[in-house]
């Protein structure tokens, strides 16, 4: 059915504008940090979207990497309120708050 991929999509134009080599982002943090040099040399441009209110990719991909989810194994309880899930979207909170996510209408 799915097997859950990832993959980022980038302009290397407004990166090498912005000085950020992508080969250097390997966390969220750097994430952050690269889309506001990219979104401050190339004015207009959004580092990426997200829908919200609608779908919350970056929270499951986040905390999937962290290890949590909506539910545990039994399927039963509801683990989101743990500590990872909560690091997870305290993170897409810092990336929505710092303006590199603009929000997509996919309508």
């Amino acid at each position: 059915w799915d097997s859950g991929p990832v993959a980022v999509f980038y302009r290397r134009d407004f990166y090498e504008k912005a000085g950020v080599d992508p080969a250097s982002i390997k966390t969220w943090d750097d994430f952050i940090a690269a889309g506001k040099k990219i979104q401050a040399a190339n004015p207009g441009v959004s580092m990426t979207n997200a829908d919200f209110n609608g779908d919350t990719e970056f929270f499951r991909m986040i905390s999937n990497e962290q290890g949590c989810a909506y539910f545990a194994e039994d399927g039963q309880s509801i683990t989101v309120n743990q500590p990872k899930c909560v690091d997870a979207m305290t993170k897409v909170k810092e990336m929505k708050d710092a303006g590199i996510v603009t929000s997509a209408d996919w309508s």
